[in-house]
């Protein structure tokens, strides 16, 4: 398989919070290790099994993408504009807790919040070109963080849900690997039993979490290109492969 540079988009079009692009060098945290990737080493995604993993290479996109465009010229130009795009595949936990930050908030705030949490409460990794990286918090260190704490690094109005979904999943009464085991419908259910946690949260857990492809969120920008586009039609026209249908048609405008 050749790697197409392409593929780095897929860092930084919302679905993950930890890479930066800075002269066309992506660079980010994934785990406890810090990664640096660019046109001129691509083929360390494929050959890195943790990158590997991430970015889903063993998945065929181009079968996948080759069903999606049959089914609409706007889903195929929606290909065409970014075609390399991939759901990456996250740690469920970190996921979780990133998406919930995001409710009322764009991408450079959503950021800023998890840099300063994970400089707080994470582990340092590594410096590089002057940067400190942190690893992402484990829910113990923040379960066990003030919520004054946590209001003070940004956070606002999610700062209790942070904190409570961390309890939860520290205490064990809340439990994400039970998830692996829930069909779609009952994994949103139980997630949005977490205080913070809608159901739009909850499908982008189960599609960059989970890897749940068929999960298709909603948010106010795709029910407009829902609407517009495809006014006959709901989330299961593009099935089984609707998340990543929903990844193209919410990157075509951007």
């Amino acid at each position: 398989m050749s790697i197409n540079e392409g593929i780095l988009l897929s860092l930084t079009c919302g679905q993950a919070f930890r890479f930066d692009c800075v002269n066309g060098v992506y660079t980010g945290v994934i785990g406890n290790k810090v990664y640096s990737v660019d046109k001129t080493n691509l083929n360390v995604i494929e050959t890195d099994a943790v990158l590997r993993e991430y970015f889903d290479i063993d998945t065929d996109y181009e079968k996948i993408k080759e069903y999606l465009s049959s089914l609409s010229p706007v889903m195929k130009k929606a290909i065409e504009h970014a075609p390399y795009i991939r759901i990456l595949k996250q740690e469920p936990i970190e996921t979780l807790m990133s998406f919930i930050l995001t409710s009322c908030n764009n991408i450079p705030r959503i950021k800023g919040m998890i840099e300063r949490l994970s400089i707080k409460y994470g582990e340092y990794i590594t410096s590089i070109n002057g940067k400190d990286y942190y690893s992402f918090p484990s829910v113990h260190s923040l379960a066990g963080a003030r919520e004054d704490e946590l209001k003070a690094l940004g956070l606002g109005f999610r700062a209790p849900y942070i904190k409570n979904a961390a309890m939860m999943i520290d205490s064990g009464k809340f439990d994400t690997n039970a998830i692996y085991k829930m069909d779609d419908s009952a994994s949103r259910e139980y997630l949005t039993t977490l205080k913070g946690v809608g159901g739009k949260i909850a499908d982008c857990v189960l599609l960059f979490g989970y890897n749940r492809l068929n999960v298709f969120p909603k948010d106010v920008h795709i029910k407009r290109v829902m609407a517009n586009d495809f006014p006959q039609k709901d989330e299961t026209f593009f099935a089984p492969y609707s998340g990543i249908a929903q990844q193209f048609l919410f990157y075509k405008d951007l």
